[in-house]
């Protein structure tokens, strides 16, 4: 037998093994050494799945679960209690790329208008800005979904702005307002609507956030840079949660949007 025939003999036997390997660990029952890494990377998978959940979510609709909406005081009467306020597609060549939808809360109150008011800062002025004078190519798009569950509503704002050589940032700002009391809803009062404890909800901050630390530490030994987060930082308090929504089928999202404030587009999500 010639070593031409010896080593294709050895690279089919190579392949079976590999195909033989690949059923074993998918079939569960992975070496007990490998567990760890096994759990780590289910953990990855999870944020990923609920990242592009999130990122799929925003149709510029809000789903109003037929509620009825008859009797809230409407700023415009013949419009929905959450509207496109201004939406646009436009491209200038060395200026800018726009794809806009910017929408209004519908509701004639105190509450919905500092809501509004923070759209209008954060969002449209952005827009005017970008428009009116970019200093470097800038690609910036805005986008909105909700949900109203029982008497909440939730909207969801999400802002994505490529400046020149800057770093892209993911930008969100979430609103959630109670229909019937007519006040803003809180981590809190959600916590206690879905019977939810707080211990639950730091447990399952820590976990998420410790696992990103280690997933983030080893892209950084490849030599890559990555967003850095502090578990003891005081943004993962309860108290300081601005950041979540119940979503389509009432599931609670808290968010971490690092490019709120940052030059990033990583973000953590919390579910229940």
């Amino acid at each position: 037998m010639n070593s031409r025939k010896l080593m294709y003999i050895a690279i089919v036997v190579m392949c079976v093994i590999a195909v033989v390997l690949a059923v074993y660990l998918q079939s569960g029952k992975q070496p007990s050494s490998n567990r760890n890494t096994t759990n780590n990377v289910k953990t990855e998978e999870s944020q990923e799945t609920l990242k592009k959940e999130f990122d799929q979510m925003f149709n510029n609709v809000v789903e109003l679960n037929d509620y009825d909406t008859s009797n809230i005081k409407k700023l415009e009467s013949g419009k929905n209690i959450v509207y496109t306020a201004y939406s646009s597609e436009a491209k200038e060549d060395n200026k800018y790329e726009l794809d806009i939808n910017i929408p209004v809360i519908n509701i004639d109150n105190k509450v919905a208008a500092e809501f509004n008011s923070i759209t209008q800062e954060l969002f449209a002025n952005k827009t005017a800005g970008v428009i009116d004078n970019a200093k470097a190519y800038t690609i910036y798009s805005i986008s909105y979904t909700g949900y109203i569950n029982g008497d909440i509503l939730s909207v969801i704002i999400k802002s994505t702005l490529k400046e020149g050589s800057n770093a892209q940032r993911t930008i969100v700002e979430t609103y959630n307002y109670n229909l019937k009391t007519e006040k803003s809803v809180s981590i809190f009062d959600v916590l206690s609507e879905k019977n939810i404890t707080q211990d639950a909800l730091n447990s399952k901050v820590n976990t998420v956030i410790t696992n990103a630390i280690k997933d983030a530490n080893k892209i950084q030994l490849t030599g890559y840079e990555t967003y850095s987060r502090d578990i003891n930082s005081d943004i993962y308090n309860i108290e300081n949660i601005e950041s979540f929504f119940l979503g389509e089928d009432g599931s609670l999202y808290v968010l971490f949007p690092y490019g709120n404030n940052s030059f990033t587009s990583e973000m953590d999500i919390v579910k229940f």
